[in-house]
């Protein structure tokens, strides 16, 4: 995958959740590519995709979203 994106001179990918794993994104990050990942619309979505660091986190409830990244960098 990573050749192909850079064959196309593709800079970054835009992913769902629920296939954001580390066995995909390592790969594409190792590459330096831009990751986005959406609909992050809960708690337990957004703490289980922030340890793989995506660029970009696209949701349907961003205010909800900020407020907890705001107390998870707090914790």
């Amino acid at each position: 995958l990573v050749q192909w994106l850079a064959d196309r001179e593709i800079i970054g990918v835009s992913l769902e959740g629920f296939i954001f794993a580390h066995e995909l994104i390592d790969p594409l990050q190792d590459a330096g590519l831009t990751i986005s990942v959406g609909a992050v619309n809960s708690h337990g979505q957004l703490e289980r995709l922030l340890p793989m660091h995506p660029d970009i986190i696209v949701s349907d409830c961003p205010a909800e979203i900020k407020d907890r990244l705001a107390k998870l960098e707090s914790a």
